[in-house]
């Protein structure tokens, strides 16, 4: 009789062992993943001269506060910033649903710079459609 108590309580343990262990996954784990956040998303366009209209070369684009994904433009003013990405834990949704992005700046040596909010979901990339003037500083 003593056997079939031990055996009883063995599988009353284990019952019990599974039932935490699932319900500790089930509360603790619910949709909990590491996810990889888009900070800030890649920006293409064409940086000119205010005056002449011609292409600026050189200029440094990018997002303040992020300024280790640095971009240059070419020979033609052509750009594309590259995006910055983070690794962080999400529950239940990705937090590529929320929004990316910051203060994005176009330098360049003689000109001021410019600037502009950019805000996009999903990580998708950001065209800027017209060519950035930029004026020759003073």
């Amino acid at each position: 009789m003593k056997g079939v108590r031990q055996s009883g309580m063995q599988q009353s343990n284990r019952f019990i062992l599974a039932l935490v262990t699932s319900l500790s996954v089930l509360l603790c784990g619910q949709g909990c993943v590491v996810f990889r956040y888009t900070i800030t998303p890649p920006v293409s366009g064409t940086v000119i001269d205010s005056g002449t209209k011609q292409p600026i070369a050189g200029a440094t684009v990018g997002f303040r506060k992020h300024e280790k994904q640095l971009a240059v433009s070419g020979d033609d003013g052509v750009f594309t910033s590259r995006p910055d990405h983070i690794w962080r834990p999400c529950f239940i949704l990705p937090g590529e649903l929320w929004p990316s992005g910051g203060q994005f700046f176009i330098e360049a040596n003689g000109y001021k710079p410019f600037e502009k909010e950019i805000i996009t979901t999903m990580g998708r990339p950001y065209r800027i459609d017209q060519p950035v003037e930029l004026e020759k500083s003073k």
